[in-house]
């Protein structure tokens, strides 16, 4: 009889210890697969909703106070800087496009274009290398009053600035 009872006893202790390690085990695939997982496709449907957002980690969970958190988060931050790149590589003509391929958190790659016509244009400062050694300083200021007057008469005419990259202006 005290065979029984330590067999009993026995396989008592072996079901706790199962039952508290499938409880870890969840625990650990939850909050370490999961949860991240949930998050990353929560960054995907917030760019397939507006592109031209800026997300920022903060918004998507709190950090753990310096604790190493491991490799999710470093695939999260990545999202989040295609985002961020996608913004700046599409801008907002882009955001459309990306905004309609990206229906409901899903790639739709059989998604029809729209035809636009459109002109780009594209202005140099000529003989900038021998401005900036003149002016030094002040070239600044010189670039961009030239921005704001070229920017503004691109916007009077229903078009769109594109980039600013030092001496060159893309519309």
């Amino acid at each position: 009889q005290r065979g029984y009872i330590c067999s009993l006893v026995l396989a008592a202790v072996v079901c706790a210890v199962l039952l508290l390690s499938s409880f870890s085990l969840t625990f650990s695939v939850s909050s370490n697969l999961v949860a991240p997982l949930e998050r990353i496709l929560m960054i995907v449907r917030v760019i397939s909703r507006d592109p031209l957002r800026p997300l920022h980690l903060g918004e998507i969970h709190q950090e753990n106070d310096g604790q190493d958190v491991g490799e999710m988060l470093d695939i999260e931050r990545s999202f989040i800087k295609l985002g961020a790149l996608l913004r700046v590589g599409f801008g907002e003509a882009g955001a459309t496009i990306i905004r309609r391929t990206m229906v409901g958190g899903q790639f739709d790659e059989k998604s029809r274009g729209n035809i636009v016509h459109a002109f780009f244009g594209l202005c140099d400062i000529r003989n900038f290398t021998a401005m900036t050694e003149v002016l030094q300083t002040q070239v600044v200021k010189v670039v961009n009053t030239i921005a704001h007057i070229s920017h503004q008469a691109v916007v009077d005419n229903h078009g769109a600035p594109n980039k600013n990259i030092g001496d060159a202006f893309l519309f």
